[in-house]
């Protein structure tokens, strides 16, 4: 699409939009792998089914420095 790094562009949030509206109609399930709870919970008020959240290196980086931050206080 051309739009590299660009979640929050208007045109991919229509593309997307176009697909869960196609995969309900179609008796379909839709899904996203994003980073983000915010992006999370409105993709699913959108209507998308399928929605993973981060990654595994992503949830220990996340605890590891939330850990190295309360050590170094």
């Amino acid at each position: 699409m051309g739009i590299p790094d660009q979640m929050g562009s208007e045109t991919l949030t229509k593309a997307i939009q176009k697909v869960v509206d196609s995969a309900k109609k179609h008796g379909k399930a839709s899904g996203i792998h994003i980073g983000s709870t915010e992006a999370i919970r409105k993709w699913r008020e959108k209507g998308m089914t399928v929605l993973a959240c981060s990654t595994d290196i992503g949830f220990m980086y996340g605890a590891s420095k939330s850990t190295l931050e309360e050590m170094k206080r």
